[in-house]
């Protein structure tokens, strides 16, 4: 009999302490100013969000347009979008069979490029202006970033600017710590002073973390073909 009160009484203290965590969730929020807060409640995100347009240099790369409404919330931050029938997103990543990489989407802010991934199974949510079985991936800088050689961000390898597309022409490494992020990539090193391993720093804002680059699909022109 005791041995059967003690472990109620040890249920009911593992509700207790789940119910006061639920109870105390916290967002990480970004004032005008740039400083980072704890707030009970979303954070707010008109100041940092843009409307959903592809810009013109963009136009080229693979183009997801929904037919359905979808939304997403990062549990990060609390931010939440709703993207609506009709709207266009840049697609970042296409989940193929028996892979592990989900399908994202590239939402653009003034501070770089937010991913959302889409781990649904809704095949029609969205039509892609690409085949995509003549696509590739590249990295695509959308903020201007300094690279640098040490996760401590001391020791300066080169610096990109926002425009810049990087091709992904061999396996590459892609890992981090909080809001650092490191790089392993070939064909980096043709661009950034012949370092192909760099770190930088992903931008806190409200809509979570904005990254100066990320994947893209773009389309692959078949052999033969091109411009005369």
């Amino acid at each position: 009999m005791r041995y059967t009160l003690k472990v109620n009484l040890s249920l009911i203290g593992l509700l207790l302490f789940s119910s006061v965590f639920a109870e105390e969730k916290m967002y990480s929020c970004i004032d005008e100013d740039g400083s980072l807060y704890r707030s009970e409640q979303v954070c707010p995100a008109e100041y940092t969000a843009r409307a959903i347009e592809i810009p013109s240099n963009w136009k080229n790369y693979c183009i997801a347009t929904f037919e359905d409404n979808y939304s997403y919330q990062d549990s990060i931050s609390g931010w939440k979008i709703d993207i609506k029938k009709g709207d266009q997103l840049l697609i970042g990543t296409k989940k193929k069979k028996n892979s592990f990489l989900p399908t994202t989407f590239v939402y653009l802010t003034d501070q770089g490029a937010i991913t959302i991934p889409y781990l649904g199974s809704n095949d029609r949510l969205f039509k892609s202006s690409c085949d995509s079985k003549s696509t590739k991936s590249v990295f695509a800088i959308f903020d201007d970033v300094t690279l640098y050689l040490d996760r401590n961000l001391e020791k300066q390898a080169c610096q990109l600017s926002s425009g810049t597309v990087i091709d992904i022409l061999a396996a590459y490494s892609f890992g981090g710590w909080l809001s650092t992020v490191s790089l392993t990539l070939e064909p980096l090193a043709s661009l950034c002073n012949g370092h192909k391993k760099v770190h930088y720093k992903m931008k806190q804002t409200n809509l979570g973390d904005a990254a100066p680059l990320v994947r893209l699909l773009v389309p692959q022109l078949k052999k033969g073909s091109g411009s005369n």
